[in-house]
């Protein structure tokens, strides 16, 4: 097909994109400016194909391409005749018999070529011998993770090409190794967009992230008690002081004694959480200054209890000989344990592997039928239009330990499973389920001689596939074709309506395959880096012309338990939706769990009794697709980056459904006691003894004018006290406390604006308090929630502590009277001065003179005075604002 002379854009294709184009002058500057090397993230469905195809014709160069899989491999050559396409596995293909010679002898420091397979350096030889190559690797990420290196000394090969990257997966989502090896390929990101910009732009369709929580089978969850019953009473056998030569709570307390919390976050981030988590409950002492996030106020966990021990176990093991005997009792023990918990104990400390109470968890039979639940709601919301996919792991039975024989069915999480779970159900089993992996195809009878039929015309050089009702699993098959034949058929099989639902695994349905009418999507596999995330999700999100008001629902099934072990699940949902955002429930688009549901805290799980209540909520949800998208845009209308947000929610008080209804919170600065009020207080008693006087020295004009005069004053006392008890018994908010905290890091030259950027909101299905700074940057954002959150929290190792006037008196007179006293009527609680602000005095009374303006009259005192700390001691654990709080990543 012939191209615009210099430009490279197809006659007959489609205009590109916005973000096509933009993506397109982003690498032509770096093109032009003589950079080789070009990364663009894109996500899928954004045409990333297109974009290769265009830079490399603009290039003038030979084209090849690297991708993962032949799906993608087949979308290139499609796009291009004239490219050369290529799997990353015709690449890497490795000699197995020198693999063998080498033996141990490769301490993996060797180089990547040379264990190459002939046809590989062949091929490496040959792109060398190219010339002028331009060398696409597509969906890279795949590149840091398997071939990094390799690729790494191929390109050096190469010091001709340029290079091109290309992924959905967002440069954030990189370890720090990953990053080195990217820059090392790529040389940075030349361009990127984020799914919500696509979306604004039309290019994808508007999503729900939905959850649905399940809880074990009987028998699963008969096993997690006794298993977990078995470890608490094992920490608790930890806290003997005779256990060992130095006991728990001595390494605890010598850990924290004298360590500044700074240095132990910065040192060692793990364990000061873990230790942060120990103090919450009870079980450790803080160090000085520490700060309690959210993440720390919860109950520690095992991941915590494993930095704790190794903590304490590692210099006992250490120590050489003369080991007291009950130290390596105590180590055979905890090593014997740890395997049963996902840790292994090693000559580098304590290792993680997989739980057995993950395995329990994610391969829960309950999840199977929470599929068929979750379609037959989307089928009565959806009718003939529903297109739903279910991602599994496998396709039949997975490896399971002995001890968990009997406790979880083999082909749990399996797609055989979810396939007999909806043919079970009679209102699923009309969706016409299908099996479709690398190896199967199954389904109902009906539903399978109808492919058969539907693929007579579209496979007339193949054999028909022969249609085996008899199979091992339990549900017919059709055998004769294989995935390449059969996937095209069944995806327009699917598109036209011949079945509603598809369930497969992720290997065959997932990166690389493209079904434009999927409108749900749930996901049952136990995956959760970025990459399978992103590529999961970008099955649902394509527009589908079929659908002009497309809106998908992607669906995560968890398994929730009670005890110390039953978060894993939890802690897989949290990594899959962890940097990615979607609508909550106000349709505001929210990082992370928070987007599922208003409750829901990366930190810890709901409690399981709560299952029901969130599923109808995300029913509810689901049903309300047409709000959905009115959502979606006025969200993306209104929003241009990611804000910090702190959500504040009355600890003892019911959930109020929302039904402020978005109402804004403005603060409103505190009245300061009057200096007339003051003059006043003192006349009274003055002008009053004056009176008498004057009357018994007999000038009664006189007296009666002081008369007269004591009367205005106690008048203006009268009016000033019940203005006060008034102004005092309204308690500030949380939104005063943010206007203090913002004025004062204005003014210490922390943050660009000041108390006038506060914007406040209550919202959501909890009816919570939104709080954020407009108009700054991101790091400011993130800046002030943090010390916002930590303004609001109770004592705990404060550097400085601010108090608030609160009433004593409980009624009018009875404040006049404190009032006439000198009293004033009033007691006082104490609150932390957040450490951004607590580090140096002038800053500390920066934020006393914004908390007198915005929350009220109080003193500040340095908590390490004895004053100070007498007030500490006094004070720590109340909780002074009764709110729980939370830091979540808005796009505003």
């Amino acid at each position: 097909m012939p191209a615009q002379t210099g430009t490279g854009l197809l006659h007959l294709n489609p205009p590109l994109r916005r973000h096509q184009r933009e993506a397109l002058r982003a690498w032509r500057r770096a093109h032009d400016s003589g950079a080789r090397r070009s990364w663009i993230v894109l996500p899928p469905g954004a045409g990333k194909t297109r974009v290769g195809v265009e830079a490399v014709r603009a290039s003038g160069r030979k084209g090849v391409v690297f991708s993962p899989n032949t799906a993608i491999q087949a979308q290139w050559a499609a796009a291009d005749p004239a490219l050369r396409s290529l799997t990353y596995q015709s690449l890497a293909v490795f000699d197995a018999e020198r693999e063998d010679r080498n033996g141990d002898d490769d301490d993996g420091g060797g180089s990547e070529l040379s264990r190459l397979h002939p046809n590989g350096l062949r091929l490496v030889e040959e792109l060398a011998a190219a010339g002028d190559l331009m060398l696409v690797l597509d969906e890279c990420h795949h590149l840091l993770r398997t071939w990094g290196r390799l690729l790494a000394e191929v390109l050096q090969r190469l010091p001709q090409a340029h290079v091109l990257g290309l992924t959905a997966t967002p440069a954030a989502s990189m370890t720090a190794a990953e990053a080195a090896l990217e820059a090392d390929l790529f040389g940075g990101v030349t361009y990127q967009a984020q799914i919500p910009e696509v979306v604004r732009e039309g290019d994808l369709a508007p999503y729900l992230e939905l959850p649905w929580l399940t809880t074990p089978t009987p028998t699963e969850r008969d096993w997690l008690r006794r298993h977990d019953a078995r470890v608490q009473e094992f920490l608790a056998h930890l806290g003997d002081p005779e256990i060992a030569s130095v006991p728990l709570l001595e390494s605890l307390d010598a850990l924290t004694a004298g360590t500044r919390w700074a240095d132990l976050e910065a040192a060692e981030p793990e364990l000061a959480d873990a230790v942060a988590r120990l103090a919450h409950a009870g079980t450790a002492r803080l160090p000085e200054d520490a700060v309690l996030r959210e993440r720390h106020r919860q109950d520690p966990g095992v991941a915590d209890w494993m930095r704790i021990l190794e903590h304490w176990l590692k210099p006992l093991n250490e120590s050489g000989d003369g080991d007291d005997p009950r130290d390596r009792a105590l180590i055979d023990e905890v090593a014997g344990l740890l395997p049963s918990l996902g840790y292994r104990w090693t000559r580098r400390g304590i290792v993680r592997s997989t739980p057995t109470a993950d395995r329990v968890l994610a391969r829960s039979g309950a999840k199977a039928r929470a599929t068929a639940d979750i379609l037959g709601h989307e089928s009565a919301t959806l009718g003939e239009e529903l297109r739903g996919l279910v991602l599994c792991d496998f396709e039949s039975a997975a490896t399971l330990p002995r001890t968990l024989h009997e406790v979880v069915d083999p082909a749990g999480g399996s797609a055989r499973a979810v396939l007999r779970a909806l043919l079970d159900d009679p209102a699923t089993a009309e969706l016409r389920p299908l099996l479709v992996t690398a190896r199967t195809v199954a389904g109902e009878e009906r539903t399978l001689r109808a492919l058969a039929a539907f693929a007579k015309d579209r496979l007339p050089e193949h054999t028909a596939a022969a249609l085996v009702v008899e199979h091992s699993a339990g549900s017919p098959t059709l055998e004769g074709w294989n995935a390449r034949q059969w996937v095209p058929v069944i995806t327009e099989f699917f598109a036209r309506g011949g079945s509603r639902v598809l369930i497969g695994t992720r290997g065959l349905l997932g990166e690389g395959w493209d079904a434009r009418c999927v409108n749900t999507l749930i996901d049952l596999t136990s995956a959760t880096t970025p990459t399978a995330i992103v590529q999961m999700r970008g099955r649902a999100l394509r527009l589908d012309p079929a659908q002009p008001g497309k809106v998908a629902a992607i669906w995560t099934v968890t398994t929730l338990a009670e005890g110390l072990l039953a978060d894993g699940d939890w802690q897989r949902l949290v990594r899959k939706h962890d940097g990615h955002l979607a609508p909550d429930s106000t349709g505001e688009l929210v990082d992370g769990v928070a987007h599922l549901d208003d409750g829901f805290s990366a930190h810890h799980p709901p409690a399981p009794d709560l299952n029901d209540e969130v599923n109808a909520r995300a029913v509810r949800r689901s049903q309300r697709r047409e709000e959905a998208a009115r959502l979606w845009r006025s969200a993306l209308a209104a929003g241009t980056h990611q804000v910090s947000v702190v959500r504040a929610r009355e600890r003892h008080r019911a959930a109020r459904a929302g039904t402020d209804g978005g109402r804004p919170v403005q603060p409103v600065p505190r009245t300061a006691p009057s200096p007339i009020w003051r003059v006043a207080r003192i006349s009274v008693p003055v002008l009053a003894a004056l009176a008498l006087i004057l009357v018994l020295a007999g000038f009664p004009a006189a007296g009666a004018g002081a008369l007269g005069a004591c009367l205005v004053a106690g008048t203006a006392v009268l009016v000033q006290v019940r203005r006060r008890h008034l102004e005092l018994a309204r308690p500030p908010g949380i939104v005063a406390v943010a206007a203090a905290v913002a004025e004062a890091m204005h003014e210490a030259g922390l943050l660009s604006r000041g108390a006038e950027a506060i914007s406040a909101r209550f919202g959501g299905s909890e009816g919570e308090l939104r709080c954020r700074m407009t108009g700054v940057p991101a790091e400011e954002s993130a800046r002030f929630a943090a010390a916002l959150d930590e303004a609001v929290q109770p004592l705990s190792s404060p550097r400085y502590i601010v108090s608030r006037s609160t009433v004593a008196a409980p009624t009018a007179w009875a404040a006049m009277r404190a009032t006439l006293s000198g009293r004033d009527g009033q007691a006082s609680t104490w609150h932390p001065v957040p450490a951004e602000l607590a580090g140096r005095r002038e800053t500390a009374e920066l934020y006393l003179r914004a908390w007198r303006r915005w929350v009220g009259e109080g003193e500040l005192l340095y908590a390490k005075s004895p004053e100070g700390a007498g007030v500490v001691a006094a004070a720590r654990g109340d909780d002074p604002w009764q709110v729980s709080t939370a830091i979540r990543l808005h796009w505003a």
